[in-house]
């Protein structure tokens, strides 16, 4: 009785050992399974956008009236990329800048009567912040940012008339303000060909800053310095289109 309890033990435990090594190989290659596939194959790592909204508005008319684009802050954006941050495959982690200048004079001569009027605005504003893209598909991708921003804006007005004695006076007003704070970001972004593609984003984001008023003329001998804070939540909807080259 003995002796059949030991063989049934010893032939249990060989054939047991048997399967495992069998099932061995295919447990590795189960564990050797590759992950996900990217869906967009090789993804340029630098985009160079500028804001496309006027070239669109000039040249796509709905209704008879031409599009009315909420302009964005940022005529030039950058992006850099790096494989080493992606966290899982079609998904990329990278820098983003964004760039803005804005300059408009305007200058009127009444010639009926003796006065000039001028006019001058310039602003620029900038971001530095993070951007994580995630593929959706081969042509549709969303992405969402996180900047840094300041901006500062400058609107000069001046106006020179004769006051009817005879003598030509001068009035001035310069509007100031500088603003910094931080902005988060939604977008969807479309490819069209391997090294192209249209964007939009919606901004949201807080700033806080200083404004100044400077008063000069006839009504102000001494000149006069209004000044104040700045303290605002901005948003900015998406409808703006970038135009973005991609290396």
């Amino acid at each position: 009785m003995k002796i059949q309890i030991t063989l049934f033990l010893v032939f249990n435990t060989f054939f047991l050992a048997n399967i495992l090594a069998e099932d061995a190989p295919v447990t590795s290659q189960i564990k050797a399974l590759p992950t996900r596939t990217p869906i967009q194959e090789n993804p340029k790592l630098v985009q160079v956008g500028v804001n496309a909204s006027d070239f669109i508005r000039q040249y796509f008319v709905f209704n008879s009236n031409n599009l009315n684009l909420t302009p964005s802050p940022y005529d030039l954006n950058v992006k850099l990329f790096q494989n080493k941050w992606n966290i899982k495959p079609n998904t990329r982690l990278g820098l983003r800048m964004g760039l803005g200048y804005r300059f408009n004079e305007v200058s009127n001569t009444q010639n009926n009567s003796s006065s000039d009027f001028k006019t001058r605005e310039e602003s620029m504003a900038y971001r530095l912040g993070f951007e994580f893209q995630q593929d959706l598909s081969k042509r549709f991708t969303v992405f969402y940012g996180l900047d840094y921003r300041r901006s500062k804006s400058k609107n000069f007005t001046e106006n020179k008339f004769n006051n009817g004695l005879g003598t030509i006076e001068t009035s001035t007003n310069e509007q100031s303000s500088k603003t910094r704070g931080a902005q988060i970001a939604f977008g969807v972004q479309f490819k069209i060909t391997n090294y192209l593609n249209i964007n939009t984003e919606a901004l949201f984001g807080y700033i806080t800053g200083e404004s100044s008023t400077k008063f000069t003329g006839s009504a102000f001998p001494d000149g006069r310095v209004d000044a104040g804070g700045i303290r605002s939540f901005v948003f900015l909807p998406p409808s703006f289109i970038n135009l973005n080259f991609m290396f």
